[in-house]
């Protein structure tokens, strides 16, 4: 498996709110009951992009949005599966929408502070390290 390190900020000179985990770090200010996320934490114009994800807007509020074509059905709640297994782990969990019979649909924001913040992007990269081998539709896969 081909791996890579996605370099992140000092989480905003508070290192003792940061974790690591395989490949990334993931910031957990907001976990805890007597710290909150807020949005001084928030990207309101990102530079960083992530392969595949586009962002988008809806109801003014700006998210990463990615969307596969999968093989069936099962085949996207296998997906979602997948998927659910790195959002617990990191403690972060996207919007899973399975549209149809075969289109599935991620949707990567921050609920606490409207938008997006490190931690999307980096949960946008592990996604995209999934093994999707057999899951995904042989067709080319879409982005909307």
């Amino acid at each position: 498996m081909a791996s890579f390190y996605l370099q992140l900020p000092e989480h905003h000179g508070d290192k003792s709110n940061a974790y690591t985990s395989p490949f990334y770090q993931m910031d957990t200010r907001g976990q805890d009951e007597n710290k909150v996320l807020t949005a001084r934490g928030c990207h309101t114009s990102p530079r960083v992009k992530v392969n595949g994800w586009e962002l988008t807007t809806e109801g003014g509020i700006l998210k990463l949005h990615r969307a596969w074509k999968v093989k069936n059905f099962v085949k996207g709640l296998e997906f979602f599966q997948l998927v659910a297994a790195i959002a617990e782990e990191e403690g972060h969990h996207p919007d899973l929408h399975l549209v149809g019979w075969n289109n599935v649909k991620i949707d990567v924001w921050t609920h606490s502070v409207r938008g997006l913040t490190d931690n999307d992007f980096i949960l946008a990269a592990k996604i995209n390290h999934l093994n999707l081998e057999g899951i995904l539709s042989k067709r080319a896969n879409v982005q909307k």
